[in-house]
């Protein structure tokens, strides 16, 4: 999902440079270290409003999922859930079809 939202930038040459992504968990808990770090992002289009979450535990991906919600109608759908047991692609995107490498670690970015 992180490539996608770097894709998006309307630069030709795009400062951004795709390299590994450091996570580190919680350091004022010792329970909290062993737990996996969450990311939750919200943004938003003309037409809706998106949010993505994100659980990392030790670079590799625990959970993630994408939702939707229609600014005209207020309808909420969920577009995609995944976690380290399978991969549902719903709504829109629930006629594509998910590669069988899907990596469980964070993009490296070069």
């Amino acid at each position: 999902m992180l490539r996608p939202l770097c894709a998006t930038c309307d630069k030709s040459d795009c400062d951004y440079k795709v390299r590994k992504i450091p996570v580190e968990p919680f350091a004022f808990s010792e329970q909290a270290k062993e737990e996996p770090t969450e990311f939750e992002l919200f943004f938003r289009t003309v037409k809706a409003e998106y949010r993505y979450i994100l659980h990392v535990k030790k670079g590799e991906v625990v959970y993630e999922s994408l939702d939707r919600v229609k600014m005209d109608t207020g309808r909420r759908s969920a577009l995609f859930r995944r976690n380290t047991e399978s991969t549902e692609l719903k709504g829109i995107f629930g006629k594509l079809k998910i590669s069988e490498d899907l990596s469980p670690t964070l993009p490296r970015w070069v």
